[in-house]
């Protein structure tokens, strides 16, 4: 019998993952299980090795594991609760029910792996600004306790990352995020706001939703007193954002984040963005056109998963694939599933890797490059051109302006997630056995920021290059790009001093 939609399966990461499928086929679940709203199911081997993700029955809840991330059969569960004696924190909301995970071995006992799992949940919310994350119950603590999230807007989905082999989870909305419209007043105070909602003294970012410009501004005073506005602004403030004339307009209210005045660096060209709402935070020569080197293989990446080649395909190294720089040493003739190229061109930016990850999709050259640009027209790109999918063409070209745009859209794939973000990734080429390791050239990943994307470039045009995305204890993301450094170092450390200035991180 065909199971239902709604019985467990073990799938790859799908949808905004975007990981390659790897599928184990379970046993149906009983009526009770059903019943219970739980999925149980038993990991093999060939499974662990390959990497895995658990949906629960609803369809809701996914648990994932990188490929060889754990070193025997284990059994999880994931479960529907109903959570009682378990207040949640103040200025917070339940927008999705509550679930468990649980990962055991064989022997009954907790698994713990040194790497985090993944989970994501489903929510239902109408607010799109108010900030959300998913929390775990810490008993100990007899509170929850915020894991470091990321929302992926359009699937209504946030994933985590997590040590513990188990725990209660819940997504948590955050209702201190106001939005709505606003109006100004004459003041002599600077930058100054009249709100109920919170304490005076407190600092609030206020975003314009038509332009995305923000101001700063501070509670001095009681208000609005009409019904259907939820702060007033100075004149200066307002000014900050629109022209008086405008009188009334729809903006996002929250607390503000406090940062250094100022930041600089020696990187020719760079900006910054909020990750969640695309504001630009700083920039610096943000629209001038740029080699971007193999920066160049995020834009690769997305082709490369927007047509659904298999991970599992086997392909072998041709001559043609043969190309200079960063190289996986390998021969023609030698084969390799296309999940070793994926990472070796993210993790290692493996040239040769690039260039047979494209042809695996069975593209040619030019098709391929043609559905780069054409993507990059559709996410209104329009300093940005490929000549070919490595990096390796000077040709290649965008500004910091575009590069962030277009990192911002393939960060919010799972699949990119990983490629970007391992430090180290180890395979084996299938015909010949040769064992290869590949270090991730993405310096800040040692560092104390908690990364959760990058990439680097370098040619002799180009200058040394990076794009990285980090985020904060706050939940809050941010994006830096910088382009034409002249040392290595510099490109770490201007990238470096851009996401902490942005995240508040000293």
């Amino acid at each position: 019998m065909k199971a239902r939609r709604f019985y467990p399966v073990i799938v790859g990461i799908l949808a905004s993952f975007s990981l390659i499928i790897y599928s184990v086929k379970p046993q149906e679940s009983s009526a009770a299980e059903l019943a219970q709203s739980a999925t149980r199911i038993r990991i093999d081997q060939n499974t662990i090795k390959k990497g895995f993700t658990v949906e629960h029955a609803s369809g809701n809840f996914r648990f994932a594991v990188t490929p060889g991330q754990v070193d025997q059969e284990v059994s999880i569960v994931l479960k529907n609760e109903t959570v009682f004696n378990a207040p949640l924190p103040a200025g917070k909301k339940a927008v999705s029910p509550f679930y468990s995970f649980g990962v055991k071995g064989m022997d009954h006992n907790p698994v713990i792996v040194e790497k985090p799992y993944w989970v994501a949940m489903h929510y239902t919310s109408d607010n799109s600004i108010a900030p959300k994350a998913i929390y775990n119950w810490d008993s100990n603590k007899n509170s929850w306790m915020r894991m470091p999230s990321g929302v992926n807007l359009e699937a209504q989905e946030v994933r985590a990352i997590s040590h513990l082999p188990f725990s209660w989870v819940v997504v948590l909305e955050d209702t201190n995020t106001l939005q709505g419209r606003a109006s100004w007043f004459p003041s002599s105070q600077g930058l100054v706001a009249a709100s109920n909602d919170f304490p005076l003294g407190t600092e609030l970012t206020v975003i314009n939703l038509a332009n995305n410009k923000a101001v700063v501004v501070k509670v001095v005073s009681t208000g609005p007193f009409v019904a259907d506005r939820i702060i007033d602004l100075s004149d200066d403030a307002f000014q900050e954002l629109t022209t008086l004339s405008e009188g009334v307009i729809e903006v996002k209210v929250q607390p503000a984040i406090a940062s250094p005045a100022v930041v600089s660096i020696d990187s020719p060209s760079g900006i910054l963005i909020d990750a969640g709402s695309g504001q630009v935070l700083w920039e610096k020569n943000a629209k001038e056109v740029r080699s971007i080197a193999s920066i160049t293989k995020l834009m690769t990446a997305m082709i490369f998963l927007d047509t659904n080649t298999s991970f599992d395909k086997v392909v072998a190294m041709e001559q043609s694939d043969m190309a200079s720089g960063s190289n996986l040493q390998v021969s023609a003739g030698e084969t390799l599933k296309v999940q070793d190229l994926f990472y070796s061109m993210l993790v290692g930016s493996a040239n040769n890797a690039s260039l047979a990850l494209a042809r695996s999709t069975g593209l040619s050259q030019e098709e391929f490059v043609s559905r780069m640009n054409a993507k990059a027209q559709n996410l209104g790109l329009t300093n940005t051109h490929f000549v070919e999918p490595s990096g390796l063409n000077p040709d290649n070209k965008s500004t910091v302006h575009d590069v962030v745009l277009f990192s911002k859209e393939a960060l919010k794939s799972f699949s990119m997630l990983q490629g970007t973000t391992t430090k180290e990734y180890t395979f084996t080429t299938i015909n010949r056995g040769v064992f290869h390791r590949i270090k991730n050239t993405n310096e800040l990943l040692d560092s104390s920021l908690y990364v959760t994307g990058g990439k680097t470039g370098y040619l002799d045009e180009a200058g040394y290059c990076l794009m990285a995305k980090a985020k904060n204890s706050q939940g809050r993301e941010v994006i830096a790009v910088t382009l034409s450094a002249t040392t290595s170092s510099s490109r770490f450390s201007d990238t470096e001093k851009l996401l902490r200035w942005g995240l508040g991180t000293p």
